[in-house]
């Protein structure tokens, strides 16, 4: 099938090194009218690719060979940074902080007490100044009480609480499934909707209370969860 052999091709070019990370394929147009097919065809080629890692999309950028996958514990409350090797650039964007009152989507998770208040945090995760990963953390406030305050000069949030994680970590609950990514979170990671994601949720207990909630939305090319 035609499909296949444009597949192996491109393969066979990032294995050689003639395509390498971080560049920017042809336009659709031009691969194919270079492979001699039509746009239906390139784009099974071009969307297996992207199921194995190997290729991702920007939204009205175009598609990019992949870096290496880097390898995240699940099971480790560690800042993201410790597991950038070194041939790549790890940076992190703090978009939101507050302190707020818990919404009911957030009791349902966490089933606190009326009028309880949390400490709301959005991060976004880039290597090589891509955006990878969105992540949303919801804290008890009685947990870290002065986290915001600290998050205004540092954006290494896990590092922050690691003393309290440490007397938390012994009771967890993790679980990964298969997303796409839609709405604003698409938009903060420069994905088309429907982009397939590994969504992570990591939920703390303290006692028998939910104390910290972590999700994130990962470009499924970019992290492989150990």
């Amino acid at each position: 099938m035609q499909y296949i052999e444009i597949k192996d091709s491109i393969v066979e070019q990032i294995g050689s090194g003639v395509l390498k990370a971080g560049q920017k394929l042809p336009s659709e147009r031009q691969l194919s009218e270079s492979f001699g097919t039509t746009r239906v065809t390139l784009r099974e080629a071009l969307s297996i690719l992207e199921a194995n890692g190997m290729i991702f999309r920007e939204d009205r950028r175009g598609w990019f060979i992949a870096s290496p996958r880097v390898c995240v514990p699940v099971n480790q409350f560690r800042e993201l940074s410790e597991f950038i090797p070194d041939s790549l650039s790890y940076q992190c964007e703090l978009v939101s902080a507050d302190t707020t009152m818990a919404s009911k989507a957030i009791n349902d998770i966490m089933a606190l007490p009326p009028f309880s208040k949390i400490h709301s945090v959005d991060l976004i995760h880039k290597i090589n100044d891509r955006p990878v990963g969105f992540v949303t953390y919801w804290i008890a406030e009685a947990v870290c009480t002065d986290l915001i305050r600290q998050l205004e000069t540092r954006c290494d949030l896990l590092n922050i609480m690691s003393p309290v994680l440490d007397l938390l970590e012994h009771s967890k609950q993790i679980s990964v499934m298969v997303k796409g990514l839609e709405g604003e979170i698409a938009v903060k990671l420069r994905a088309t909707a429907g982009t397939p994601c590994l969504f992570e949720r990591r939920i703390l207990y303290q006692e028998e209370q939910v104390a910290f909630v972590e999700t994130t939305y990962w470009r499924h090319d970019s992290v492989q969860l150990i």
